[in-house]
């Protein structure tokens, strides 16, 4: 109510995650290895905001889960390396801790997921506007008051 500035309606955080969910679209496709990822909403630039945040958000938390591997995985192979003595398995761990080192630098240079295809706002509208649905309707009206005029002479 903006003359009391109060929330008439309750918020429900799970209706609100609810809708949401009813929004967003991720589809993968196993044909071309790409994941597809829409969302429905009034506002074309709140909706590709919205898919943004969610690439966005997924890389960043992929980057750290794959920072805190490899170092947890560095971490390991010092000191197995510092407490072998055979040349061949020093060199050996030694190559695994440098893979892991690039690993850790890909992590932070490369993201998970990038787009093919920005976020875009459309230039005409995707789904049907309001004289479609206004025909619509007074169709299935036609049809069921005619339907209903016909019982009623029949009867």
């Amino acid at each position: 109510n903006n003359n009391t500035n109060t929330w008439i309606k309750d918020i429900n955080y799970q209706t609100i995650h609810e809708k949401f969910l009813k929004a967003l679209s991720i589809k993968y496709n196993l044909d071309d290895s790409l994941i597809y990822i829409s969302y429905e909403h009034i506002s074309p630039i709140f909706a590709s905001e919205i898919i943004y945040e969610i690439v966005s958000l997924y890389n960043e938390q992929h980057k750290y889960k794959e920072i805190a591997e490899s170092n947890d995985a560095i971490e390991f192979l010092t000191n197995k390396l510092s407490a072998t003595e055979d040349p061949y398995v020093r060199d050996y761990i030694a190559t695994l801790i440098q893979n892991h080192y690039q690993q850790n630098m890909f992590s932070n240079i490369r993201p998970a997921i990038s787009f093919i295809e920005m976020p875009f706002v459309p230039d005409n509208k995707s789904s049907f506007g309001i004289l479609f649905y206004s025909i619509l309707g007074f169709l299935i009206g036609l049809v069921f008051g005619s339907i209903y005029t016909l019982f009623i002479k029949i009867n």
